[in-house]
């Protein structure tokens, strides 16, 4: 039974590895949504077009601002956005009108780092496909080599880079294009995301090292 295990764990990452980069492949939709979003049918995994990502954990949005004694739905309305945007992680938006989006919640609640608490609420399950392949990985740095390789067909926003040196594994983000003032809300819930899919891969004690 072990070595049938195996065998299925080796498919698995396999059939995982191939379907994203089947989608890598595909060309992007050519033009992107006019209003900065866009609402996402049940229909085939598609990659994100340049500048934008699908939505992932921020199906937790409305969660987050209820925590913080706000009205979601007056929130998104004041945003122009639609509220369906928040009902699915397959949705998609642009980073720029997320961060403008950010910067409105933190103003209203009178909390500066909500963007912080939405990424807290990432999964390996909210990144769909990539998030399997990272499950599926033998060692944590192929999970981390995974992530940096695929979120593109997920997030076209942003690139997450690895390097390892003495043993230490250095971890970054940055973003494709200037962000303006939203820019700092978007960094911090990417770094958020980033802690909580390490712990769900080794565990709720596991922190990063800060130089």
């Amino acid at each position: 039974m072990g070595c049938d295990g195996e065998q299925l764990t080796v498919d698995l990452r396999g059939w995982l590895a191939a379907r994203i980069l089947k989608l890598a492949m595909e060309p992007p939709p050519g033009t992107p949504p006019p209003v900065g979003w866009h609402l996402v049918d049940e229909g085939p995994e598609r990659s994100a077009p340049r500048g934008f990502i699908h939505l992932g954990a921020a199906e937790d949005f409305c969660g987050v601002l209820r925590d913080l004694a706000a009205d979601p739905k007056g929130l998104i309305a004041e945003g122009g956005l639609d509220p369906r945007l928040f009902g699915s992680a397959r949705n998609l938006v642009s980073l720029p009108v997320l961060g403008t989006f950010l910067r409105l919640c933190a103003g209203r609640t009178k909390c500066p780092h909500v963007g912080l608490l939405v990424g807290q609420r990432t999964t390996l399950g909210s990144l769909r496909l990539v998030g399997s392949l990272m499950r599926a990985s033998e060692t944590l740095g192929d999970a981390l080599r995974a992530l940096a390789a695929h979120l593109n067909v997920q997030n076209r926003g942003a690139v997450v880079h690895m390097e390892i040196a003495r043993g230490v594994a250095v971890v970054s983000l940055a973003l494709y294009e200037p962000m303006g003032e939203g820019a700092g809300s978007i960094y911090e819930g990417g770094l958020a995301a980033l802690v909580r899919l390490m712990r769900e891969l080794c565990g709720p004690d596991w922190a990063p090292l800060r130089s």
